[in-house]
């Protein structure tokens, strides 16, 4: 069976102090089934878009992705 590996995220130091990073995921093949975990981490000023108006972007992103 051949494993998938991905790049560990890289958390960025901002100035600000709001937080922040960037995560690599690779795209995965769904016709074996295979899962893939991971966290994003976003600034705390950025959630309110990730979530959306009544939660609407991210039922759709989960929607979307199969989440």
């Amino acid at each position: 069976q051949q494993q998938q590996h991905h790049q560990p995220h890289q958390r960025s130091n901002s100035s600000s102090g709001a937080g922040g990073g960037i995560v690599h995921v690779p795209r995965m093949n769904q016709q074996q089934g295979d899962n893939f975990v991971g966290e994003v981490i976003v600034p705390k000023t950025a959630v309110g878009m990730i979530i959306g108006k009544s939660g609407e972007t991210i039922k759709r992103l989960a929607v979307e992705t199969g989440a």
